[in-house]
């Protein structure tokens, strides 16, 4: 919870400081000097410096084991998510700029700003959740078991019922129609309980590879078609 709450904090200060500097140097009106763009300039900078610690704090992966998310896909996440954020933050501005500049918005309907401040810490935490749930990951193989960061903790071999492929998929549009398109392949790891432990799938081939054989290495016999049907999927 605690990466969540900083990354979000991350979001919200990139968001407020570069799309708020974006609103401020298209309305140089707002400020009494003749500096608006130096202004804003600085305040993009500063922004972008105090999430950049944010986000280098919330990134570390603490712990031993196989980290399923590179550090570059985390960032490339992050970096999407903050220019989300500073547009959401620009037109949020916009839509209210009639009460900074007295200039009517451009987004014509007024009713589009209030509708993105409605949404915008929403969304924002969702995005915030789940790149850190999916970026932090980190598993670990060895003779007694499984341990994945930030879920259960260790799961004994001989607590564990059988691994399930857990295919996802997102709608597109293809020629006007909507479409599942495969997103991913998360391995689920079921337990005697009946729980079911995700595992994400890892970006890199050469990270599922290695899973796999950790996993053919020390799991027992009753396991080894599970990862078979998993090597299918993912390799």
């Amino acid at each position: 919870m605690a990466q969540i709450g900083i990354r979000l904090l991350a979001y919200f200060l990139a968001g407020l400081g570069i799309g708020g500097a974006g609103f401020l140097s298209l309305h140089p009106e707002v400020f009494l000097s003749g500096h608006a763009l130096l202004i804003a300039v600085l305040i993009a900078v500063t922004s972008v410096a105090c999430a950049a610690v944010f986000l280098f704090r919330a990134s570390r992966a603490p712990g031993k084991g196989i980290r399923i998310t590179p550090a570059f896909s985390l960032a490339a996440m992050d970096l999407i998510c903050l220019i989300a954020s500073a547009i959401a933050v620009f037109f949020i501005f916009e839509g209210y700029s009639v009460r900074f500049t007295g200039a009517p918005s451009s987004l014509g309907d007024p009713l589009l700003a209030d509708v993105i401040l409605f949404l915008y810490l929403p969304a924002a935490g969702v995005l915030a959740a789940f790149v850190s749930l999916t970026g932090v990951q980190r598993i670990t193989i060895d003779a007694q078991g499984i341990r994945t960061t930030g879920q259960v903790g260790m799961v004994a071999w001989d607590d564990i019922m059988s691994f399930e492929p857990d295919a996802q998929y997102v709608v597109v549009s293809r020629i006007g129609l909507p479409v599942p398109k495969h997103l991913r392949t998360n391995l689920l790891v079921v337990t005697e309980s009946g729980e079911k432990i995700a595992v994400y799938e890892p970006g890199l081939k050469t990270t599922r590879r290695e899973i796999l054989v950790r996993l053919q290495a020390l799991a027992p016999v009753r396991l080894q078609g599970d990862i078979e049907r998993m090597q299918e999927s993912w390799l």
